[in-house]
């Protein structure tokens, strides 16, 4: 640095160097943007994350094309929402992940968080908590060609309430192509995304070899434990209440019966039945099972 003219004494001297900037929100491969769109439309590439510096508060829908490839990393920070969509697909891949906070906590204005078109992929991954007032996710595909991929897993989800049901995860009534949600972890507020009473009939969003375990208001989705025969269902449904047990097969019991002790969770999948020993069938005349029905037993 070539320094001319006169220093005065005992005054400070500024050097101005590159650095970040105080207006920045947000980063993407170096370059700092001072809006979180500004970051999003520059975005063709997944593998390089947009990083937020600052809480934020978007008073328009964010916008995803289908050219844009984004990873936005929370970071610890707050993106706060005040309009009626908080992120707007018009195609596109979009993963979020990291901590921190998205959406509209006062749950009053945001009624869809994300609203996915056709062409449109989402990922979910981290410990963020997700605020909405009604859908956190509005899931339409009007096109027959078209598609729309949800994978979930990981998140806090507090979606809204009308007319006794959570809307968290939603499907548009009249969508003409293929959408397709899976879930494999993540906690949903008064939601259970095992059996969405936001469909009709009622859709099991959780993917195969998953369960719920319900804690009070909160659903958590986990990986399940999977058993093959009586030895293994036993030993399995009293060693964790943590971890539900799947049975996706016909188990035929020797015993009359299985005792499922309280706050363990067994999973019966569209393809299981457990069948009481023959000498039993031939006492009572019956058969028990499950076939061609999905649920939780607490």
């Amino acid at each position: 640095i070539t320094a001319k003219g006169a220093i005065s004494a005992n005054k400070p001297v500024i050097i101005c160097t590159s650095g970040s900037s105080t207006s920045a929100v947000a980063t993407l491969d170096g370059v700092e943007y001072a809006s979180l769109q500004a970051a999003i439309s520059a975005s063709e590439d997944e593998s390089k994350e947009i990083t937020i510096l600052k809480d934020i508060e978007l008073s328009q829908p964010l916008q995803l094309f289908s050219e844009n490839r984004v990873t936005i990393n929370l970071n610890g920070k707050n993106v706060i929402t005040t309009s009626n969509t908080g992120v707007l697909f018009d195609g596109g891949h979009l993963t979020i992940k990291g901590s921190g906070t998205f959406g509209d906590p006062t749950q009053k204005t945001t009624a869809y968080l994300f609203n996915m078109k056709a062409y449109s992929v989402m990922t979910v991954e981290g410990d963020a908590t997700f605020y909405s007032a009604l859908d956190c996710f509005y899931l339409e595909n009007e096109t027959t060609l078209g598609y729309v991929d949800l994978y979930i897993k990981g998140g806090k989800w507090i979606g809204g309430e009308q007319n006794g049901v959570y809307w968290t995860i939603n499907k548009y009534d009249k969508a003409a192509g293929d959408i397709n949600v899976s879930v494999t972890g993540g906690e949903f507020y008064k939601y259970n995304p095992a059996a969405s009473h936001s469909e009709n009939p009622v859709a099991n969003f959780v993917a195969d070899g998953y369960g719920v375990i319900k804690n009070g208001d909160w659903y958590k989705v986990v990986k399940a434990t999977e058993v093959t025969d009586e030895a293994s269902l036993k030993s399995a449904i009293s060693s964790s209440k943590s971890v539900p047990v799947i049975v996706d097969n016909t188990i035929e019991l020797e015993s009359s019966y299985v005792s499922l002790a309280s706050g363990y969770n067994l999973i019966v999948s569209e393809n299981g039945k457990i069948i009481p020993s023959s000498t039993y069938r031939a006492d009572v005349g019956e058969t028990i099972s499950t076939a061609n029905k999905t649920g939780v037993i607490n």
